[in-house]
């Protein structure tokens, strides 16, 4: 039931990323994929996994780090630190949510010619040592969230040696990763090969926005 409850709630948390990011537009139409998205229902739906959790820690943890960014306080790291731990509690995937956060971070804009001060807005771009300064909170952070973490890693160690002692499997990357994008466009249970190229084409849609963004710095 604690998984579902997290599943309901990651539906607002959704349009409240879109609503920050581009508008109450991107807001609606997160809140709708969230909804109604048959790889997201199904994980609600099945209380045995741990993926909602990841999945509402990490949104969490995003719009925490957005709050962090837009309004300096060093106190507005300290939720942040507290859901990147959670995050990683729920599954350790959560750890590619931290590596996105510090990407973010890394090419958030610059100019030097902006005032090297801490502002009760955002100043975008920022100064050089105003993203040093964030990307050092972050680093401080995620230690902070690691050390949460590291009890639960101290008891669960020779689980993951024993996983490691065992021989590796030689899985088809390829066809695996497909496996993967498919899923996450159409569901599992939609098992046509045009589920194939559903996926090839927005793999092909997101690369061409991620390119459009980039150019629009």
């Amino acid at each position: 039931e604690f998984r579902r409850v997290l599943f309901r709630s990651f539906i607002p948390l959704a349009f409240v990323l879109g609503h920050r990011v581009r508008g109450i537009g991107l807001g609606l139409f997160l809140a709708v994929i969230a909804t109604v998205a048959q790889s997201l229902v199904w994980l609600g739906q099945d209380v045995r996994n741990q993926y909602v959790a990841v999945i509402f820690f990490s949104t969490l943890a995003t719009l925490l780090l957005d709050r962090a960014v837009t309004r300096p306080g060093w106190w507005r790291w300290l939720p942040y630190a507290l859901a990147c731990a959670l995050t990683m509690y729920s599954h350790y995937y959560g750890l590619f949510a931290l590596v996105a956060h510090f990407f973010y971070l890394l090419f958030l804009p610059t100019n030097v010619d902006q005032p090297n001060r801490d502002q009760s807005y955002p100043i975008i771009p920022f100064h050089p040592v105003q993203k040093t300064k964030l990307i050092a909170s972050w680093a401080v952070s995620g230690l902070g969230a690691t050390v949460l973490f590291a009890p639960w890693f101290l008891v669960t160690y020779q689980a993951w040696v024993q996983q490691l002692e065992e021989p590796p499997a030689n899985p088809q990357l390829a066809a695996y990763l497909t496996t993967v994008g498919r899923e996450l466009v159409v569901g599992p249970a939609f098992d046509h090969p045009a589920g194939r190229w559903l996926f090839l084409i927005s793999l092909a849609l997101c690369i061409w926005g991620a390119i459009s963004l980039w150019r629009q710095r």
